[in-house]
């Protein structure tokens, strides 16, 4: 995939919700899953703690591209 920013070639990753003993020591549960915001309310969940989704990363931009699956 090429990146929208600059047009060259991205990596592939993956993107997952990670929790820890130490996250929960300092601030409980948190979120449980990942949504997408439009202003401050949430418009749409794309992931839960036990999913991955496809991304793409050009370092260089800092640009990250989630391509969750229909």
């Amino acid at each position: 995939m090429n990146c929208p920013d600059c047009g060259k070639d991205m990596e592939y990753y993956t993107v997952g919700l990670k929790k820890s003993v130490l996250n929960f020591l300092l601030f409980g549960f948190g979120s449980r899953s990942l949504y997408l915001f439009k202003g401050a309310r949430p418009e749409q969940k794309i992931i839960t703690p036990h999913e991955r989704i496809a991304s793409f990363r050009r370092h260089s931009c800092r640009t990250i591209v989630m391509k969750p699956s229909v």
